[in-house]
C-alpha cells in the first residue's frame, strides 16, 4: 500500500493508493469511477462533500480533467464531489487534483475544474 502525504498553506492531505478502488482526499475516503487506460496512474474519484472539498468545488475553474472528461452522471450528480487524481502533475512525485467545479459547462473550451498540486 503506498501512502502519500502533502500538505499546502498549513492543510495536509493524504492520499492512498492500495491497488484497491478507494483514495482518501482531503480527509475523504473517495471511490474511484474512472481510470485511463494508457497505464498514467490517471483517476478519477467520487467523494463525499467535506468542507475543504466544497470550498475548491465552489472555487474558480482553472483547468480541465486531463485525459477523462466528466460523464453525464457525474454532472448531474450534487451530493458528491469528483476530483481527477493525475501522478506527477506538476512534476516527479507530486500528486495533481482537478476538483469538477458546481455547475460546470463542459464545451471543450471553457475551464470546468479547480486544480492544484501536492
Amino acid at each position: 500500500m503506498k501512502k502519500y502525504l502533502f500538505c499546502l498553506l498549513g492543510t495536509c492531505f493524504i492520499g492512498v493508493a492500495n491497488g484497491a478502488e478507494n483514495f482518501t482526499v482531503m480527509g475523504q475516503v473517495c471511490e474511484q469511477v474512472a481510470v485511463t487506460s494508457d497505464n498514467s496512474g490517471e483517476v478519477i474519484v467520487r467523494c463525499p462533500a467535506s468542507a475543504e472539498l466544497l470550498q475548491k468545488r465552489d472555487g474558480v475553474a482553472n483547468s480541465m480533467f486531463l485525459s477523462i472528461a466528466p460523464s453525464d452522471e457525474m454532472l448531474q450528480d450534487t451530493e458528491n464531489i469528483y476530483v481527477n487524481i493525475v501522478p506527477n502533475e506538476c512534476g516527479p512525485d507530486t500528486i495533481g487534483y482537478r476538483v469538477l467545479v458546481k455547475n460546470p459547462v463542459i464545451d471543450g473550451e471553457q475551464m470546468y475544474a479547480n486544480g492544484f498540486c501536492e
